[in-house]
C-alpha cells in the first residue's frame, strides 16, 4: 500500500511530506501535525493527536465521525 511506503521512505530517508487528504485515518497513520481546510480557508490546526481527540469545529468532528465509523482510531 502506498501509505506503507511512504511511512518507510520516512523513516529511512527522513523526509517531510505536505500529504492532502479526506481520509483523517491515512493522515494519521504519516502525520505529525493536521490542518484541517474547509472552503480553503484553515479552520483548525495542531498536533494529529490533539485535533483528533479533542476537535473544537464541528467539521473536524464531521470528518473525524466520517473516517472512523466501523474502525476504531489511534489513541
Amino acid at each position: 500500500m502506498i501509505i506503507d511506503l511512504l511511512k518507510e521512505l520516512q523513516g529511512k530517508e527522513g523526509f517531510k511530506m505536505l500529504f492532502v487528504t479526506h481520509d483523517i485515518s491515512s493522515a494519521q497513520s504519516l502525520c505529525e501535525y493536521i490542518c484541517v481546510i474547509k472552503e480553503g480557508k484553515v479552520i483548525e490546526s495542531g498536533l494529529m493527536d490533539e485535533v483528533i481527540h479533542s476537535p473544537q469545529e464541528k467539521y473536524t468532528k464531521t470528518l473525524i465521525e466520517a473516517n472512523f465509523t466501523n474502525r476504531e482510531f489511534r489513541v
